[in-house]
């Protein structure tokens, strides 16, 4: 996993040992993982907080998602794009909203702000 924080972006590298090339994925085409992440500076310097991403894998396939989003990409074991599903939660809502354009002045209240998202 790459995480370009600047850019709020994450990819996944695939190494293939028969070709001996890398691979790049870019996990979020749709931005639903960067629209999460908070971003601040304060006088420890410059910081984010972002979701956790989870990588699991069955039959074969690569499942990968993230916190605040009701979203699994699925691929292959080569690395080829097999699906995304969306599922509707009965109990939680689909998405959290986000903050984007909310100005964080701290690291505590960036805890604060991330704590709408649960």
């Amino acid at each position: 996993m790459d995480f370009d924080d600047k850019n709020r972006k994450i990819h996944f590298d695939i190494l293939s040992i028969v070709d001996n090339s890398i691979k790049r994925l870019d996990l979020d085409s749709e931005k639903s993982y960067g629209c999460f992440v908070l971003e601040g500076e304060d006088s420890q310097g410059h910081f984010f907080v972002k979701p956790h991403v989870y990588l699991s894998s069955e039959n074969n396939l690569a499942i990968i998602s993230h916190d605040f989003s009701n979203e699994l990409i699925l691929y292959d074991s080569v690395g080829e794009f097999v699906k995304k599903i969306n599922y509707e939660s009965r109990f939680t809502p689909s998405s959290a909203k986000s903050i984007n354009g909310k100005t964080i002045t701290s690291r505590e209240h960036a805890g604060k702000e991330f704590q709408y998202f649960f």
